[in-house]
């Protein structure tokens, strides 16, 4: 299989508006579509939701579920940037421009899932690893912020 390093097709509002009409749009509407039916009625196993994610303070231990080869590798990637989160607490500053705080873990996560990915059983092919990397690491936002603090932006 042919792997690329995605690159932002989405930047202007016409662009959302192809993407729709697309092929790709039909069939990420329809994979979803089929992982909803294939789930649907199905209880989640005891251990299976980790309430820490979701939850800062003091939760109930829980069973852990163990997970195997790529799955678990991939899981232990979102633990270790978990962590980098509490390591990396807000800044406490005044800032038009987010918290410096974000772009320090966002440093720090570029790390992170790199290392990750370098642990995965992907049989050679370095082309996948950059593409998982690419979609995990844009999935926790970007540096790059609006000044909120002009209203006439």
């Amino acid at each position: 299989m042919s792997w690329t390093t995605p690159t932002k097709k989405i930047n202007v509002p016409g662009d959302v508006a192809r993407f729709k009409q697309s092929e790709a749009c039909r069939k990420l509407q329809s994979g979803i579509s089929e992982i909803v039916q294939l789930v649907q009625g199905l209880q989640v196993p005891a251990g299976g939701l980790d309430a820490a994610i979701v939850t800062r303070g003091d939760v109930p231990a829980q069973p852990k579920i163990e997970l195997n080869g790529n799955c678990g590798k991939l899981v232990e990637i979102f633990d270790q940037l978990s962590r980098a989160i509490d390591e990396t607490p807000p800044v406490h500053e005044s800032s038009r421009f987010g918290n410096r705080a974000y772009r320090e873990w966002l440093e720090k996560s570029d790390g992170i899932i790199e290392r990750g990915l370098l642990q995965l059983e992907y049989a050679g092919d370095e082309g996948l690893a950059k593409e998982v990397g690419y979609y995990i690491f844009n999935s926790m936002g970007n540096s790059t912020r609006l000044d909120l603090g002009q209203v006439t932006n």
